[in-house]
């Protein structure tokens, strides 16, 4: 399965490319191994399963844990 993101969604930091994702209310962060970017996306090798709902533009300190809510983008 091919998963894809919008570049806007990766972290990069010292620590390694990472995305966060909402569970339950919370930011989660979770690290990822990228693959191609085109076209404003980028494909996650490992990392993801698919399905999970990705913060777009994540603030600058955000941790995991940090309360959040979704807001539907209208993207996929």
């Amino acid at each position: 399965r091919l998963i894809h993101v919008p570049s806007e969604a990766v972290e990069r930091s010292g620590n390694g490319p990472r995305v966060f994702e909402i569970v339950d209310g919370k930011a989660t962060a979770r690290t990822v191994t990228l693959g191609d970017e085109r076209n404003g996306k980028v494909r996650i090798l490992r990392g993801l399963a698919g399905g999970e709902t990705i913060i777009l533009r994540p603030p600058a300190g955000l941790e995991t844990g940090d309360r959040v809510k979704a807001k539907e983008s209208g993207a996929r």
